[in-house]
């Protein structure tokens, strides 16, 4: 019984993290600013704590961030922030060519306690919470993303 346990967790286990994969592999090519927005959804989705959309821009030289603050934060203490250091950013860098825009995931950032839920639930299940870097990489999918502190701000990135 316990065999047949243990093979079941095994199992389902490796469905999560083919699905990750997939999702991580998902993330250079997405085809529209909605695409990114969605994404950044899922992310801000697994977040500790309940973050709202608060804007998002697109850039003139190629990049677009999208911007959820904890929900409750007045406006005057989100324009305080330094960088938004206390809320929740993704951004996407953006190419042009013939076909159109692509949008490719770039990094996500916030505080470690809010950003940690987000890297073991979409990039990493197996990470600990130790607010240590951390890598993941697929050679064959193309996927290398790390979970770093970058002056006090976590940052997970390619």
């Amino acid at each position: 019984m316990k065999q047949l346990l243990l093979l079941t967790t095994l199992f389902f286990s490796g469905i999560l993290i083919a699905q990750n994969v997939d999702f991580l592999a998902s993330l250079k090519s997405l085809k529209s600013a909605d695409e990114a927005r969605a994404v950044a959804d899922s992310l801000a989705m697994q977040l500790k704590g309940k973050y709202v959309h608060y804007k998002t821009k697109e850039f003139d030289h190629g990049y677009l961030r999208i911007v959820f603050t904890p929900e409750g934060m007045p406006e005057a203490e989100i324009k305080a922030q330094h960088d938004y250091d206390g809320s929740f950013v993704a951004d996407f860098v953006v190419t042009k060519d013939a076909n159109g825009k692509t949008y490719t995931f770039d990094k996500a950032k916030a505080r470690y306690e809010a950003l940690f839920p987000v890297w073991k639930h979409w990039f990493k299940p197996d990470a600990k919470p130790d607010n240590k870097t951390q890598r993941i990489s697929n050679a064959e999918k193309g996927i290398n993303y790390g979970f770093a502190s970058r002056d006090g701000v976590w940052v997970i990135s390619r």
